[in-house]
């Protein structure tokens, strides 16, 4: 019975170094993903590109994703019809399944592409803020921000963020005061 135990610990144990090890050599020998290259000595390395054309509030976000990242990149970005040869493209408002009203994701498909989007126009506007944000742009109030000036902008290869408003009412108070 004191074997049979013993012979059990020693299994899981070795079963237990095992999966260390294939984590571990998964992690080390991986490939990482390339990053996506938003700027790079100070100049603009990727298009912004709405999808379907300037409809529905995406040509909006789009613009205002351009207006941010060459405020942040101090490099105009373009807003383009299709993607242009030689720069990385951010598709903002991209097809997307939300799970949850107005959810953004911003997401990097690979090297070259770079998904803003999110659940209709509204989620593609979230997207947008949500990047900005992550790039250190704090909105203070409708007329101070923060913006921070780097002229080296790069996500990692597998950056994503999925997220959604925690209440989905959210107009002014005046508007109620009617």
């Amino acid at each position: 019975r004191h074997t049979l135990t013993t012979l059990a610990l020693h299994t899981l144990c070795i079963m237990h170094c095992a999966l260390c090890l294939a984590l571990a050599a998964s992690t080390a020998f991986g490939a990482e993903a390339a990053p996506f290259v938003l700027a790079s000595g100070g100049r603009s390395r990727a298009v912004i590109v709405p999808y379907g054309g300037d409809t529905n509030g995406v040509g909006y976000a789009a613009n205002l994703l351009a207006d941010y990242l060459g405020k942040i990149a101090e490099a105009p970005f373009l807003v383009a019809d299709k993607p242009v040869p030689g720069y990385g493209t951010i598709l903002v408002g991209a097809p997307y399944k939300a799970a949850r009203p107005e959810e953004l994701c911003v997401r990097v498909k690979d090297a070259q592409t770079l998904e803003v989007t999110g659940d209709g126009a509204r989620g593609a506007v979230h997207a947008v803020m949500a990047l900005v944000e992550s790039l250190g742009v704090v909105v203070c109030a409708h007329d101070y921000e923060h913006i921070p000036h780097r002229r080296e902008l790069a996500l990692p290869g597998d950056y994503t963020q999925v997220d959604a408003p925690a209440m989905l009412w959210r107009e002014a108070w005046s508007e109620l005061q009617r």
